[in-house]
């Protein structure tokens, strides 16, 4: 019995050894030498399709990094031009202040506060004088940069909550939430005016431009914006026709002015 198992076990090495060897060499050991070069072409072949399909794979992965790039900058930049646009339907182009949309909206809400508390407001209006002349004598441009230093000064001197508005093309508009009297409200149109009425250097371009104001609070001398603004044209025309005596405001059904000039 022993006999017989030893010629069995022989060629059962000799098996397990041909396949080891045949693994070893990539399974053509039992192949013939075209089939081996056959066998070899189609795996060079097939490693270079897979490579080609890596190659193609790579410059479609830059082709959607660069496409994703270029899509992020026009994101970008629709989104800083719908943010501009925003900023222009609420402010002056020009010296960055509120437009009349925005202090139309700030006036409803100062208007609500008012009066849900009980409290005063005060409207300012500004309008240049002199400020034509400017044009006139040195350019627009020169024009323009003095509106921008207006406009930073009145920026300087109003406080939180306070709105100023460029109205007009020389006009301003300063609305005051919880002023309490009219002549707190006169002590800030002062501030205004002197810091207009100051001689301003710039660009080595001296001029002095004054301003005329008229001031107007609610509810007592307009409850709603067009009576209000009304009654702030109303004071600054006083004031033009009667310099020397002065104006104190007061309830607008008050007054009689005769053709008051349009704005």
């Amino acid at each position: 019995m022993a006999s017989e198992s030893k010629p069995l076990a022989r060629a059962t090495a000799r098996r397990t050894d041909r396949s080891a060897t045949e693994i070893a060499n990539g399974g053509y050991a039992s192949r013939t030498p075209l089939e081996t070069m056959r066998a070899l072409w189609q795996l060079i072949t097939n490693t270079r399709a897979l490579h080609f399909r890596e190659q193609e794979s790579l410059q479609r992965i830059h082709t959607l990094q660069q496409a994703n790039l270029s899509l992020a900058e026009k994101v970008e930049q629709l989104t800083h031009r719908e943010a501009r646009a925003r900023y222009l339907a609420n402010h002056d182009g020009l010296t960055g202040l509120c437009n009349r949309s925005l202090l139309m909206d700030r006036f409803v809400q100062a208007a609500a506060h008012a009066d849900r508390y009980g409290h005063t407001m005060a409207l300012l209006l500004f309008d240049l004088d002199g400020f034509k002349a400017v044009n006139d004598r040195f350019g627009h441009m020169a024009g323009d940069r003095l509106l921008q230093r207006i406009a930073e000064q009145l920026n300087k001197i109003a406080r939180t909550g306070d709105t100023v508005c460029r109205y007009g093309g020389d006009e301003f508009v300063m609305l005051l939430p919880g002023i309490d009297s009219a002549a707190n409200a006169r002590l800030v149109a002062g501030r205004a005016g002197k810091c207009i009425a100051d001689c301003l250097r710039m660009d080595n371009i001296q001029v002095t431009v004054g301003a005329s104001c008229g001031i107007a609070l609610y509810p007592d001398e307009g409850n709603n914006w067009h009576s209000l603004m009304e009654a702030a044209d109303i004071a600054m025309y006083l004031l033009l026709r009667l310099p020397t005596i002065g104006y104190e405001p007061q309830p607008a059904n008050r007054r009689a002015i005769p053709n008051p000039p349009q704005h």
